[in-house]
């Protein structure tokens, strides 16, 4: 029995190494990526096999497994105190967002726009809104949103809802059919900044996320404005991609430890959806909201936008 457990040990580590270097080499190899999504579970499945360890006293095992829990540590909570914003909850924000993928709520505009109504932001970012709610959901917010932002030749591209008129807007493209992203400048309270409703590839799509990640950088380094990104990312905060567009653009994510995807499932388990803010910019608040019918929960955030950097800007 004892010789099966460190058989069966053995072969834990073996495949835990092995998806850990897989993991590292996803800037060579862009499928890799997908092991690092659920970066969270493979250290977890170390700590297990380290713990277990503990009773058979092997060193050559036991020392494995001490490496093995350390990296996947070390690589699960580096990027949380390298990229998560600062946040303080007792500060007074002056500015709320929130973002939803949509998928999966063909025909449910309704719950959409509970959604909406419930948590008042000022902003609105919706990914793969279909042309069948588009109009339901338009004609009925308008008077709570009567600024929106969407490619009208999209069938399914992202979309930006506003209270406040913007002074300038565009589209990025994707290259692909739809685009990656809508954005808009708004100058609110003599404030200026820009925000983002982004969608990038599928996580199965590797081909494409390096190029819409290039891409949102370009944009992002091109502004003078504070840019706000939001939306579905489709990568968690343990992607190499995430990480290279919060490094390179100077911005900075809401959350690392939260789950946003499957929603339609038992329980969500990754966090693909994100508000990326620039540096130095305060959250009050940031959380998942509640299941509202789509594959995807919401992500509403409460932030500050620092007068010195809007005003500096503008």
């Amino acid at each position: 029995m004892r010789e099966l457990s460190s058989y069966l040990i053995d072969a834990g580590l073996s495949l835990g190494t092995a998806l850990t270097v897989a993991g590292l080499l996803a800037p060579l190899w862009p499928a890799l990526e997908l092991i690092n999504h659920f970066r969270p579970f493979l250290a977890l499945g170390a700590g297990l096999l380290l713990i277990l360890l503990l009773g058979l006293r092997s060193r050559r095992l036991t020392a494995t497994a001490v490496v093995l829990f350390a990296v996947n540590l070390a690589l699960l909570i580096v990027p949380a105190l390298s990229y998560g914003a600062p946040e303080d909850p007792a500060a007074e924000p002056n500015l709320r967002v929130a973002t939803l993928n949509t998928w999966v709520m063909r025909g449910q505009a309704n719950r959409i726009m509970d959604f909406i109504k419930q948590t008042d932001a000022d902003v609105i970012l919706l990914q793969e809104v279909g042309q069948g709610d588009q109009a339901a959901v338009l004609d009925q917010l308008a008077s709570a949103y009567p600024y929106v932002l969407f490619d009208e030749h999209s069938r399914s591209g992202p979309a930006l809802l506003s209270k406040w008129r913007w002074s300038d807007s565009g589209i990025i493209p994707s290259g692909r059919g739809r685009p990656l992203a809508v954005w808009a400048r708004f100058e609110q309270d003599g404030r200026l900044f820009e925000i983002a409703s982004v969608h990038t590839a599928n996580p199965f799509e590797w081909r494409h996320q390096p190029g819409d990640i290039d891409r949102l950088i370009r944009f992002a380094r091109s502004r003078r404005a504070p840019l706000i990104l939001g939306g579905d990312f489709n990568l968690t905060p343990f992607s190499w991609k995430l990480i290279k567009l919060a490094e390179w653009a100077d911005l900075r994510w809401g959350q690392t430890f939260a789950a946003s995807w499957p929603a339609n499932r038992l329980i969500p388990i990754v966090l693909l959806d994100h508000v990326l803010v620039p540096k130095g910019v305060v959250l009050t608040a940031v959380e998942t909201g509640p299941s509202v019918g789509s594959d995807h929960l919401p992500v509403v955030a409460d932030l500050i936008l620092d007068d010195r950097q809007t005003k500096a800007a503008n």
